[in-house]
């Protein structure tokens, strides 16, 4: 209850449920060359169909996921995509100027239908007489034309500069099949990239680069004007300036790579939960603004010629500027982790001419992660957050010719924490008068797995 770090109890639900997911992808690549230049065409289609259905959460309230069987839910997703892409690309990577044009068009047509099913004998544990309350069913269509070109010259051997320029031009469409209504809207995006870098030394580089980037818009399933979600989600927009060295020494053996960054967005995406007063789902509004700043480090050494060493870090400071929401302005930018420190030790060892045996241990520590934005449940930013954690991960293959068997293990120490975290139990729900309790997504416990392959 209100606890963010909290990682105890188990879901008690009357209503098992389950999930599938089939996916079917096809992918065509071609490339034929000219005098001075070469064509690229790549080519693919995704198929992809989800179905979920589980107990309900309903703030009736009864049914917080049992032990009455009251409610349901079930939900179907389908998503079929079509990318084509078309590149010119000089050929002659020895010359000072090396260029790429392209073409880029996305298809995407999407149905979201989500439904909640009221049993109406509340002692059937089957459930075989639902009540349907279909809560959205819509369709989603996204068009996306892009035109790019990318140039980059040596002015001198030590001296490198590159530039790019992306324009995407999208339409999208919602039809929400419940009310029978449309939205159609366009829009485009224009993204240029700049680049330097100086070699000061045979192993040695400065660079700085600049890039804005982008993320198509979309709709929310439902709109909820009291919790900040609107129907229509506009498109984010990054501003990103990063100036770096990357170095290394003794031949090789010791590389060290050093960056600053600042990003800011511009109607940065946010997750939130919204209710209606009898349902509760999870959308996405716009922030107006917010930035991030931040180190990060990588290196690596070569032990011996059997050991590497990989190693490094980032901190990240982040900061929302401008918000519909006052009480967001000021605070961290949710789902973003303050910090990131991961070592891993690699190993090799040939047997004789046909086997050889590798491992590798990773050890990553994630930093204190934020869950929401702004006060939409009541409480403050500042006190709820997601404690650091570690997770170690290792893995041992075997080579003999071309086959090979590895065994693994992920969060070998079974580490506990939390995924997503939602605070719902500031709100007083029970008829008795106690919380409805928190939602949270745990984390996954520690698997372990055996791969096999054979190389032909």
């Amino acid at each position: 209850d209100f606890n963010p770090n909290s990682y105890e109890g188990s879901p008690n639900a009357d209503f098992l449920g389950e999930g599938t997911l089939e996916s079917t992808i096809f992918a065509a690549s071609f490339e034929t060359a000219f005098n001075g230049f070469k064509l690229q065409s790549h080519t693919s289609y995704s198929d992809v169909d989800l179905f979920y259905n589980g107990d309900y959460l309903s703030f009736a309230p009864f049914d917080n996921y049992g032990p009455i069987p009251s409610a349901y839910q079930q939900m179907n997703r389908a998503s079929r995509t079509l990318n084509e892409e078309l590149r010119l690309v000089s050929s002659n990577s020895a010359t000072k100027l090396r260029w790429n044009l392209g073409l880029f068009y996305q298809n995407i047509d999407s149905d979201w239908d989500t439904s909640a099913f009221y049993n109406q004998d509340t002692t059937d544990f089957n459930y075989t007489n639902t009540t349907e309350d279909q809560i959205t069913a819509d369709d989603n269509k996204l068009n996306s034309l892009g035109l790019f070109g990318f140039i980059e010259y040596d002015i001198t051997d030590k001296f490198n500069v590159s530039a790019g320029i992306r324009n995407e031009w999208e339409t999208l469409e919602n039809t929400e099949n419940i009310n029978n209504s449309n939205s159609k809207r366009s829009y485009n995006a224009f993204q240029p990239k700049l680049s330097a870098s100086y070699k000061f030394l045979e192993d040695k580089m400065l660079y700085a680069s600049y890039s804005r980037g982008f993320r198509s818009g979309g709709y929310n399933p439902l709109e909820v004007p009291a919790s900040g979600i609107n129907k229509e989600i506009d498109p984010e927009f990054t501003n990103s300036f990063e100036i770096g060295a990357k170095t290394s020494f003794w031949n090789n053996r010791f590389i060290f790579n050093v960056a600053y960054f600042n990003t800011v967005f511009e109607n940065q995406q946010v997750y939130r939960f919204g209710s209606d007063g009898t349902r509760s789902f999870l959308g996405t509004v716009n922030f107006e603004e917010s930035k991030a700043s931040g180190f990060e480090v990588d290196t690596k050494i070569r032990l011996s010629q059997n050991f590497d060493v990989l190693g490094g870090a980032s901190f990240i400071h982040t900061e929302i500027t401008k918000a519909f929401e006052e009480t967001a302005i000021g605070n961290k930018i949710p789902f973003a982790p303050q910090s990131s420190v991961y070592v891993g030790l690699f190993s090799h060892f040939e047997i004789n001419e046909t086997s050889k045996i590798s491992a590798n241990i990773n050890i990553e520590n994630k930093g204190k992660k934020y869950w929401f934005a702004d006060d939409l449940y009541g409480v403050d930013q500042k006190d709820v957050f997601q404690d650091p954690f570690t997770l170690v991960n290792a893995k041992l293959i075997y080579d003999i010719k071309n086959f090979s068997i590895g065994l693994w293990g992920k969060n070998i120490f079974d580490v506990k924490y939390n995924q997503e975290w939602w605070p719902f139990g500031v709100f007083d729900g029970d008829p008795q008068g106690g919380p409805l309790g928190d939602i949270r997504t745990p984390s996954q416990p520690t698997t372990y797995g055996v791969e096999l392959s054979y190389k032909f």
